[in-house]
């Protein structure tokens, strides 16, 4: 492997060295745009120097370049060939034959590395392009990844990163939107007579920022717009089933984030901020009737909590495999009811998420010596309140009459299969369901067979869907006829909470998960009115019963964890590159 990566180094190196000695005869389209770019050396910010020029190159030469002192990762490369494209892009400019080259200069770092400087590339290219230059009234710089779709994604270290930018008299910042709630800090109160700090969704935003004329005011940002919800309470009437269980979990996951706000262990004070905002979050979902949602947001603190509380006592592997052989025998003392036809949704929601604790226990066993401590304990206590979810849901079921007959589904499910099987997939969120869903089928567990293939499938379809569409045109996408079903209403009521958040930053990853969320939504729907007939539009679900000690109560609403659609995607956006558009170049103004 470091063989390769010496040859791929090689090849750029001797590209790059071919091209600096075509640009010494080559024109400038426009002429050198520099900024100061804060990085991350350790635990504290440095200044990163970046400068761009654009040079008119034979075709065959064309292309994003990068001269770095020091090394620069491959992501930093990618990166840099987004940026260039997004810029391109905005600026309606051929690249096939315009050679970009970006200078990165830093005596604090040994390596550049990451994505964190592409919205600051993608700027520089941009003004290369048009020949535009920055505001003369600000010295400007920023941090964030940028997007194919020109959004601006979440990046680490922002406060550092601020500091350093203002040490070397840096006034203007722009970071991405959403940073703040993500970092629970208020960067817009740093804002004073020396520096301002603005948040920006996208490149565009950018751009009418960083070009504007000189004393051309800047624009307010109000961190509270992200909280003004649409209320939902009574849209999704099944959701009712799980209000006072969203409120108990927000209760027991507020108590133990207060625990352990005293602490000063410098692990429980990097996610202390993150868990805030998580919560903070939580309880504002379930103010506005988005229970599955709040829910969903404080199993995930309660996670984060109970795994870091495990690595503050120093657990080893050893202790790791033990807890995993006390979640297993829980899972053996389950026994699961019969369910009327109408309870479909009590019963496949409990088979599911019992498979997948099973096999997110055996996957720990299995990657014991390869993986870390915070990755494998995560994995145990996902499992452990997939399986408190399972005996929940399972408690629920009152049976009566018109009890559902499960091997009358055999040749549903296995059709259900072969559909999945026939989309060829390689991705790994389709094949850990497809995985669950051929071994629920084989132990006669056809409903949730049929629910994770499912999963499966709308996995790959909203792939391929979002691969094809922007993020406004997914949204057209969306079929928005009423849920009847009881995961059909709670998958669908995250989708449209997503849709209204998905300004918050990283707003294509946001996007694809709502969409993915409502063809979820739809094939419960159509799984659960097969079996139970359309009078499942009228069955109302029974009050809950909180008598029993579920531990974390609400674990039932982790189970997008396993699909991927991490409520928060904080600091990754994906990386495609689009086709290069065939427009007309302008020249210097």
């Amino acid at each position: 492997m470091f063989d390769l990566l010496i040859r791929i180094w090689c090849i750029f190196v001797r590209k790059l060295l071919a091209l600096l000695f075509i640009l010494s005869f080559s024109f400038y389209i426009s002429g050198f745009t520099e900024m100061v770019v804060p990085a991350i050396n350790g635990d504290h910010g440095v200044a990163t120097y970046i400068s761009a020029s654009a040079y008119n190159v034979p075709q065959k030469e064309a292309g994003t370049y990068i001269d770095v002192d020091p090394f620069f990762s491959i992501d930093t490369q990618q990166s840099a060939k987004i940026a260039t494209q997004v810029a391109a892009n905005f600026a309606n400019h051929s690249l096939n034959d315009t050679a970009v080259l970006f200078k990165i200069r830093s005596t604090s770092v040994q390596s550049v590395e990451g994505p964190s400087g592409g919205l600051a590339l993608s700027l520089l290219a941009y003004a290369e392009l048009t020949g535009k230059s920055f505001r003369s009234d600000y010295t400007i710089s920023s941090t964030g990844t940028i997007s194919p779709d020109g959004s601006v994604g979440l990046v680490g270290g922002v406060n550092n990163k601020i500091t350093a930018a203002k040490d070397v008299n840096v006034n203007l910042i722009l970071i991405p939107l959403g940073q703040s709630d993500a970092d629970g800090i208020d960067y817009s109160a740093i804002n004073d007579s020396k520096v301002k700090v603005i948040e920006v969704k996208n490149f565009s935003e950018a751009v009418s920022i960083v070009f504007a004329q000189p004393t051309t005011p800047l624009p307010v940002f109000n961190r509270t717009s992200y909280y003004d919800l649409r209320d939902v309470r009574g849209v999704y009437p099944k959701t009712e089933f799980f209000k006072d269980l969203a409120q108990n979990q927000l209760k027991i996951s507020q108590n133990a984030f207060e625990s352990i706000l005293s602490s000063s262990d410098p692990s429980i004070q990097q996610n202390k901020r993150i868990m805030q905002r998580t919560l903070q979050e939580a309880q504002n979902a379930f103010d506005k009737g988005y229970y599955y949602t709040s829910g969903n947001s404080a199993f995930l603190t309660s996670i984060r909590f109970d795994v870091l509380s495990q690595l503050l006592k120093n657990v080893t592997k050893d202790q790791v495999l033990s807890l995993v052989d006390d979640q297993l025998k829980i899972a053996n003392s389950i026994v699961f009811k019969t369910p009327s036809k109408k309870e479909v949704g009590l019963y496949g929601g409990a088979v599911v998420r019992y498979y997948w604790a099973v096999d997110k226990l055996n996957s720990v066993k299995q990657n014991i010596d390869s993986d870390s401590l915070d990755n494998l304990l995560t994995d145990v206590y996902s499992a452990k309140y997939w399986l408190v979810a399972a005996q929940y849901l399972n408690d629920q079921i009152q049976g009566g009459t018109d009890l559902l007959q499960e091997s009358s589904l055999q040749k549903l499910a296995s059709d259900s299969i072969k559909n999945v099987e026939a989309t060829n997939s390689t991705d790994q969120q389709f094949l850990d369901h497809l995985r669950t869903a051929r071994q629920m089928f084989y132990d006669g567990k056809y409903v949730g067979s049929m629910y994770d293939s499912a999963f499966a499938l709308v996995t790959v379809q909203s792939d391929a869907l979002a691969a094809n569409y922007s993020p406004s045109d997914l949204v057209k996408q969306i079929d928005t006829s009423p849920r009847i079903s009881l995961w059909g209403q709670l998958y669908y009521s995250q989708a449209d909470y997503y849709l209204q958040t998905a300004n918050s930053g990283n707003e294509a990853d946001i996007i694809k998960s709502a969409f993915l969320l409502s063809l979820l939504s739809k094939r419960v729907d159509q799984i659960d009115l097969t079996i139970a007939g359309s009078s499942l539009q009228d069955f109302e679900y029974s009050s809950p019963s909180l008598q029993n000690d579920y531990s974390i109560q609400l674990a039932l609403l982790g189970g997008l964890l396993l699909t991927g659609i991490v409520f928060f995607l904080t600091f990754k956006n994906a990386i495609q590159i689009k086709p290069q558009p065939k427009v007309i170049r302008k020249k210097k103004k």
